[in-house]
């Protein structure tokens, strides 16, 4: 018996040191495989309010952003994309949403003149260029003013992916194991591996490893040490399981791929809400939603339609585009699940041509740039700073001024359109005279001007019916006041009034006039406004700190110069061009560019231009020239519109206004448990009843996702 004690010491720690050999083996292998990978990837998904348009119409969404590793609200995505992009696939627009706790929302205004045609919308990041194209989303667009286009499809939402840029090509695996999913239990977490003969003289003694991942993300890796037996089983942590497709695959020590084996988490992260009851009130209907017991701090986008709405696709939806692309399918028809996920190769993977092994090029992006550079005859500035300030934003913000006068602020949360102010504080930090250049480079972010892999669409199947846009038209009503239309007529006044004014100046048979459009101008440096002008051209010398403008037409003067003479109010500025830094161009009244010079003498032989300033420009110009120089973004983050607001469509029958208008919009609805959440619902008479698509997630990626018909009565 005393010699017992030894051996069980000895046993437990032969043991202890096999476990300990084992996690190091375990640990060295997930280092080095090179398909796996920890980077944060952004899942995208883009709900609005319907799927088809007029033009003039504004786009309602809201957008979520998964994180794919943990699949959870993606908490460190502040800066979404949202890019337009027409029929050619050419990008026609671009804005800027702030991102919190993995959801933003907003609208995105259809110009009156928009073409009838497909259109995408896509989602993206700076940091998902890293990994692929961004997420794509279909929409139909119907002009009014243009009756050709009668036919569309009423099931349009499709979405786009670019097919990732990588060199795997699916390997068929003479696989010298099998592996199964023991099925005795639901949503099992054994998996089996069967080998051979073959097998067992290939890999004894060695140490095979089962990882358990989804599409380059590893959760789980589990050793098996090879000797004479045929079967292993193992039991991984059904915690552990991915949402939707999950994969098992057996490596060897050398990163080489045994066998695969896909199955599917039928304990995905998804619930479902309930409407407990419902309340009418004359013209509103007043919904209780429930949410269920384990949500926590859940966000919803709703979108309330008339049942027999056509400009509403349900296929998109935020299960098919953070689970499985063909969750719809498989949850309505669980008997083909095993054939799909056979057929389903993407999932196949090869060691030898790693998914995962290239470094990050771009850079996670949060907030936008402003940067530009010093206009002052200040010769030296060294230690001195800018300072920025906006109360609108409530920003005040520092930084210092680089030897050759530029200045850059990162990380800036500015709204756009709004106001800011920059100063130049010397060492001392007073405010000296200063002027200031901002250069058009506010992100990191550069979109794609033309869409890639237009082949790699996913389409479905398609509808078509009848618009019978004769009887719906935009609304003139004498007693609504179309905005757009006011401001355009108030322009046009305006510049007849200005043009009348000048007409009898010098030379005024050779002059071209420039009247800025204050809406259309709004935030334009006044030298980016001149760089567009014809004939003109706008030059920044590298050793000075004035830009100069050039005549690009006709030849030289006698001089060998083609300057122009810029005048300002009448007074030749030479080549000192410091009182227009930092000068916007809805500071002036009217521009006047005589090309030829004529009328001018000898001083106008390179062309002459005459900026006027406006009046309350000149009445508030004590302010202007104050030591603090006050800016308009030109770029920035949109701001969040607080309600929605009814299209400027008219329908002139209710079966039109249910077959293709929207009756509400709601993009941010809070829930939580045990708290019904009370929807107010606008109802018109002759609606008998209604329908409700809902999307959404909780904190903790809780996936909602839900259709609801509901009567009116």
């Amino acid at each position: 018996m005393k010699n017992l004690f030894p051996i069980f010491i000895l046993i437990i720690s032969i043991n202890l040191n096999s476990q300990n050999n084992l996690k190091d083996l375990v640990d060295g292998f997930t280092s080095k495989n090179s398909y796996f990978n920890e980077h944060q990837e952004e899942l995208f998904f883009l709900h609005t309010d319907k799927t088809t348009y007029f033009s003039g119409e504004n786009i309602w969404f809201a957008a979520y952003v998964f994180d794919k590793q943990t699949e959870k609200p993606s908490l460190f995505t502040k800066n979404l994309h949202l890019n337009l992009y027409d029929q050619n696939y050419k990008i026609v627009d671009q804005k800027l949403y702030f991102v919190n706790k993995g959801k933003t929302h907003g609208k995105f205004k259809l110009p009156k003149n928009t073409k009838s045609g497909s259109y995408y919308i896509v989602l993206d990041t700076n940091w998902n260029k890293n990994f692929k194209q961004g997420f794509i989303t279909k929409i139909e667009i119907i002009n009014l003013d243009n009756p050709d286009k009668l036919i569309i499809s009423s099931e349009i939402n499709h979405l786009l992916y670019e097919k990732e840029n990588n060199n795997n090509k699916n390997v068929k695996i003479k696989q010298d194991f099998l592996i199964r999913r023991n099925l005795k239990q639901e949503n099992s977490s054994i998996f089996n591996f069967k080998t051979t003969t073959n097998g067992i003289n290939k890999y004894k003694g060695n140490v095979l490893f089962a990882v358990l991942h989804k599409d380059g993300i590893l959760s789980s890796c589990a050793p098996l040490l090879i000797d004479h037996k045929k079967d292993y089983t193992v039991k991984f942590d059904s915690s552990f399981f991915l949402n939707g497709v999950n994969t098992i695959s057996l490596f060897d020590e050398k990163n080489h791929v045994i066998a695969n084996k896909q199955f599917w988490n039928f304990d995905s992260k998804i619930e479902n809400l309930k409407i407990d009851k419902k309340i009418k009130k004359k013209d509103t209907l007043f919904l209780y939603l429930r949410a269920p017991e384990n949500i926590r701090k859940g966000t919803l986008s709703i979108s309330v339609l008339a049942e027999e709405n056509k400009f509403i696709s349900t296929k998109s939806n935020i299960l098919n585009s953070f689970i499985d692309s063909n969750f719809s399918k498989i949850k309505a028809n669980s008997k083909l699940l095993e054939n799909y996920l056979i057929r389903k190769k993407s999932y196949q993977i090869s060691a030898e041509n790693p998914k995962r092994n290239k470094k990050t090029k771009y850079k996670h992006e949060t907030g936008i740039i402003l940067s530009g550079k010093l206009i002052s005859k200040t010769k030296k500035t060294n230690g001195y700073k800018i300072a920025l300030t906006s109360k609108e934003n409530e920003i005040f913000i520092v930084t210092n001024l680089k030897k050759d006068r530029t200045f850059k602020f990162k990380n800036l949360y500015l709204k756009h359109p709004s106001k800011y102010s920059l100063a130049l504080l010397n060492k001392n930090s007073k405010i000296q005279n200063s002027n200031f250049y901002i250069y058009d480079n506010y992100y990191d972010y550069t979109p794609v001007s033309i869409l890639k892999d237009k082949k790699n669409v996913t389409h479905e199947s398609i509808i078509n019916s009848k618009v019978y846009i004769d009887k719906i038209n935009y609304n003139r009503k004498e007693d609504v006041i179309d905005l757009e239309e006011v401001v355009i007529n108030s322009f046009i006044d305006k510049e007849k009034k200005i043009l009348d004014k000048y007409k009898n100046i010098r030379a005024a048979g050779f002059t071209d006039f420039y009247v800025p459009n204050d809406n259309l101008a709004l935030g334009t440096d006044i030298f980016q406004y001149l760089q567009n002008v014809p004939g003109l051209r706008v030059y920044y010398p590298p050793l000075t700190n004035n830009p100069l403008i050039f005549n690009t037409r006709g030849q030289s003067s006698i001089t060998g110069s083609q300057l122009v003479n810029v005048q300002l109010n009448g007074i030749p500025l030479g080549e000192e061009l410091d009182p227009l830094v930092g000068l916007l161009t809805t500071d002036f009244e009217i521009i006047m560019v005589n090309l030829s010079g004529a009328g001018e003498g000898l001083r106008g032989s390179n062309g002459v231009v005459n900026l006027i300033f406006k009046k309350s420009f000149e009445d508030n110009s004590k302010r202007r020239s104050s030591k603090i120089k006050y800016k308009e973004t030109m770029k920035g983050f949109e701001v969040t519109p607080d309600k929605y607001k009814k299209s400027n469509i008219v329908f002139n029958t209710i079966e039109q206004q249910k077959n293709y208008g929207t009756i509400d919009w709601l993009p941010n609805v809070n829930i939580e448990p045990n708290k019904p959440t009370v929807l107010k619902i606008p109802i018109l008479k002759g609606y008998k009843n209604i329908k409700l698509i809902i999307n959404g997630f909780d904190k903790n990626g809780i996936l909602i996702h839900n259709n609801f018909t509901i009567s009116t009565d």
